[in-house]
Formats: C-alpha cells, structure tokens, sequence
C-alpha cells in the first residue's frame, strides 16, 4: 500500500493548494463577464491563446524533461545542480532569443496586446520552470504553495485593475503576469535555486539528453493548442471576438474537473515513473486508472445536471449562447481524462515521441472538422470537433499502450453503464423544467455514490491503515 499511499498524499497536497483558488476564480465570473462584453473577454482569452501556442517555443518544453530526469537523480546533489543549471540557462537563452525576434517583428504586428502577450510568455516560461523544477525534486507541498500563492494574487490583481483602475480587458492580463511572477520568486528562493544555479554544473551532454526527451514534448504540446485552443482562433477568424468570448466561457465550466484532474495526474504520474519497473505495476496502475476514470466520469456528470442552476448564478445575461454548448464540451473533458491516464505511461517509459505522433493525429482530426463545420454549425464546430478528435486519441493511445507496454483492463460494462448516464444527464439538461432537472441532480448524485463504492472504500482503506499505524 506504500504507493497507493503515496499517490493520496502527494495528491492530497495538490489539492488544497489548488482547489481554494480555482473557486475563487469561478466565483468571479459574475465580476469578470458583468464588467467585460463578450467582445472583451474574446480578445483577452485570444491573447492567453496566443501565449499558449508560443510556450512550447520557448525553451521546447525542457522544463518537463526537468521534471521527468530529476525524479531520478534526486538524492544526488550534483547531478540535480547539474539538471536544474543547464535547463535554467538554456531557458533564459531561449527567452533572450525570443525578446530579439519580437523587437525584429513588432513594428509589422497590430495587435492591441502584443506587449503583454510577450511579457505574459516569458513570465510564464520562468514560472513553468520553477514549477516543474519544484515537482521534479519531490517537493510538492511548496509547488502547491506557489500555484496558491501565484492565483490569489492575480484574482486581487485583476479586481484592482478592473474595478478599481477600470482598465478593463488588459487588466486581466496584467493580473495574470503579476501572479506568475509571484510563482516564480517564491520558488527560485523557496528551494533555493540561487545555491543550485551556476555555469560550472552547465553540462552540454546533458542538454542533448533533456532536449531528446523534451522537443517530442514540445511538439505534443502544439498539437494539444491545436485540438484544445485552436478552435478559439478558427471561431475568432470566421464568427469573431464575441463567439470567442462566448466559447470561452464554455471551456470554463467543462474544465472545472480537468483542474481538478490535473492535481491528480500531476501525482499520478510521479507515481508511475517511480514505480513503473516494478512487477506488480500493471496491478497498480489498473487500481489507480479505474478509481480515476470513474470518479471523473461520475463527476462530470454531476457537473452538468447542476450546471443549469448554476450558470445563471455566475454568468451575465450577455453569454447566455454558451449555456447550450456546455454538455458537449464536458464530453470532450471525460474523454481528456483517459486521455491524460494512458499518457502517464509514455511519460515514465520516457516515449514521448509517441505522444507526440498520437496528438499530432488528433490535432489533425480537429483542426479538419472544425473548418469542415464551421459554416454550416457556427460556433457548435469547436466543441464536436473537440469531442471527436479526444475520442480518437484515447481510442489510439488505448490500443497503442495495450500492444506497446502493459495491458490496461477496462469494465465494458461499467464503461456502458457510464456512456449511458451521461447520456441521459445531457438529454434531461435541455428540458426546461425546474423538477425534471431536481430529479435529474438526485439521480446523478446516486449513481456517483453507486459506481464509486469500491473507489470510497480503497481510499478509506488507506486513510484507515495510516490512522492505525499512528496511533501505534
């Protein structure tokens, strides 16, 4: 049980330090869509959209080949300084090369924000830095912290710039820098990156070893910008800035559980690169991967039998067009978490080239049927192709990781009995009428209860099996 023990802890950590914030974040939705127009909020999550295209530009991702070597060299103080020294300077040469192109380019772009877009991409880089960093080396209570720390200031930062300096759309994006500034010199000196950081580990052998690993990543990531925000783009360029504020708002509700899921698959899979050479790892990871899917499942569907008392509650009049699109695009977040679950075992083997094949298939898959239907459904295009092209990638990696590396079992049955729910969850969702939808909510919360037995009981196991042991 040491390692399921592990996973809840590291897990648990995660989860405080991020779950405060995030529902800070959706309880100011009213402040954010009463103030900014639709229009408004498109131009910022376009920005934000800009920003995560050209992330994994900047440094290609090395900041996770940090995290995934660093899990293995941690007891090894020179090898970690060696790691963590030659990612830094080779990410703050990427970022020098990255301020030259744009001063090269700037006086050709007209785009309102494109100062903040670069300050917001190099202060996210260095954040990202840091925060892999801090997981790399195990110490998770002061990543959560930072993700805490970095969020709470940047929702004061926002309320101060909208409400009090009227700075409208900008104000956001000067929130967001801020807060992600915050993260990072709050890590470089809670672990002490100072003492780490020096030209005499920099190791050019062992720059070739990160970059092998993370370009693969880096190409993975542009293809998960282009089935996950490219649709934002498409959506701008044909139907404009308020359907992109409109889709926006629907990507904030569907990825209420992928926040939440991201805490777990962050420890998840410091979990299974730990352990994954074990000989009772398939058993493991089947435990793990069927508590997870099912929980998620049953979570999502209860995120949409309550989503029509909620969305009235927490967004202006103005977006109520994204109302109707939500159920779909929760569909989509299911398939993501079965998605994320199989990538853990490319993650540990340290395949990441083949993570970056399967997305690049689904990118395609996207990026097709989002143009195909774009004209003919309007703003509907985003999120079936979104829904189309997840369930092709987590049907590939599925078949991919069975005949590649281990054998994942999945319950047909409990599979159909949760295709079936959410269903039926999304069908009632468009019934206008308060009791069917009660009903709907009661229903939901039972079968959430009904499927996740064995999961409430794996976990209590564990929470039972350490109280015992501190009481002896």
């Amino acid at each position: 049980m040491t390692r399921e023990k592990d996973l809840a802890k590291n897990t648990a950590i995660l989860f405080i330090g991020s779950l405060c914030t995030k529902i800070a974040q959706f309880l100011l939705l009213p402040l954010y869509t009463g103030i900014l127009t639709t229009a408004e909020y498109g131009s910022v999550e376009l920005a934000n959209t800009i920003v995560s295209l050209l992330l994994p530009l900047i440094g290609l991702q090395i900041e996770y080949g940090i995290f995934r070597f660093l899990i293995d060299v941690r007891n090894d103080k020179t090898k970690t300084n060696e790691m963590v020294s030659t990612a830094f300077f080779f990410m703050l040469f990427c970022d020098i090369i990255c301020i030259i192109g744009f001063l090269c380019v700037s006086p050709f772009i007209t785009y309102e924000f494109k100062w903040l877009v670069l300050i917001t991409l190099i202060a996210n880089s260095l954040s990202s830095f840091v925060l892999q960093t801090a997981r790399g080396l195990g110490d998770n209570k002061s990543f959560a912290v930072s993700g805490f720390l970095s969020a709470v200031i940047a929702i004061i930062a926002n309320i101060i710039f909208l409400v009090g300096l009227h700075f409208r759309a900008e104000g956001l994006l000067y929130g967001n820098i801020i807060g992600y500034l915050a993260s990072v010199l709050y890590l470089f000196f809670k672990l002490g990156l100072f003492k780490k950081i020096s030209t005499k580990y920099f190791n050019k052998k062992l720059l070739k070893r990160l970059l092998k690993y993370s370009v693969p990543v880096m190409l993975n990531s542009i293809s998960w910008w282009i089935f996950s925000s490219s649709d934002r783009v498409i959506i701008s360029w044909f139907l404009g800035l308020s359907a992109t504020g409109i889709l926006s708002i629907v990507y904030k509700f569907s990825s209420i559980s992928i926040i939440v899921y991201n805490i777990f698959y962050m420890s998840l899979a410091e979990s299974v690169a730990l352990h994954v050479d074990d000989e009772d790892f398939p058993q493991f990871f089947h435990k793990a991967f069927t508590a997870i899917s099912h929980l998620f499942t049953n979570a999502n569907s209860l995120i949409i039998v309550a989503m029509p008392i909620v969305f009235s509650i927490l967004v202006h009049s103005s977006y109520n067009e994204a109302f109707n699109l939500i159920p779909i695009a929760i569909i989509a977040a299911v398939l993501q978490v079965y998605v994320g679950l199989f990538s853990t075992i490319y993650t540990a083997k340290k395949q990441t080239s083949s993570i970056a094949v399967t997305s690049t298939i689904a990118a395609i898959v996207n990026i097709v049927i989002d143009l195909a239907l774009v004209n003919f459904v309007g703003i509907y295009a985003a999120v079936i192709s979104t829904v189309a092209s997840y369930a092709v990638l987590a049907i590939y990696r599925y078949i991919h990781v069975n005949k590649k590396f281990i054998k994942v079992r999945i319950d047909k049955k409990m599979a159909l009995n949760f295709t079936i729910a959410i269903c039926i969850c999304s069908g009632i969702y468009y019934i206008d009428n308060i009791y069917v939808k009660i009903i709907n909510i009661l229903l939901a919360c039972c079968c959430a209860i009904y499927f996740n037995m064995n999961n409430m009981k794996f976990i209590l196991n564990i929470v039972k099996e350490k109280t015992k042991k501190e009481k002896k």
